[in-house]
């Protein structure tokens, strides 16, 4: 089959096969968006695409309403995710500023923010920042 495939471990220490590795998909794959969240109509919509590098880019804004607190924004398709934590500088609201991290199960966090953000207003997830990251 000649497929690249990753290999990860269960919390009881099995073997896992997480996904194959595209050694190149140039079509934009959706993120699957928590909660809450939904993609901002004024600009591309969430999604991943695997370069020929080895690499993976981010593209799209989501947008939530109200209050925001530190947690999962959305997931990554499984061929994408990261093998280790990749932590991004974001903007989240207006004057405020956090921490976008990719998790090695798939999982985009927000967090690490640069003070208390409001309970009201507009809060976002600014995927564009993402421009590459190593698969593995």
């Amino acid at each position: 089959m000649n497929d690249v495939v990753k290999v990860s471990s269960s919390s009881i220490g099995n073997w896992v096969i997480v996904g194959s590795l595209a050694t190149s998909n140039p079509a934009w794959q959706p993120l699957t968006l928590s909660g809450g969240w939904a993609a901002h109509a004024s600009f591309y919509t969430p999604a991943v695409r695997v370069n020929g590098d080895g690499t993976a880019a981010l593209c799209g804004l989501a947008q939530l309403s109200g209050s925001l607190s530190a947690g999962t924004v959305a997931t990554l398709p499984a061929n994408t995710w990261p093998t280790k934590q990749v932590r991004f500088p974001v903007q989240v609201a207006a004057g405020y500023f956090g921490i976008m991290t990719l998790l090695t199960n798939g999982e985009i966090q927000l967090g690490d923010f640069s003070a208390t953000l409001p309970a009201t207003g507009n809060k976002w997830a600014e995927f564009d920042v993402v421009s590459s990251y190593r698969l593995v």
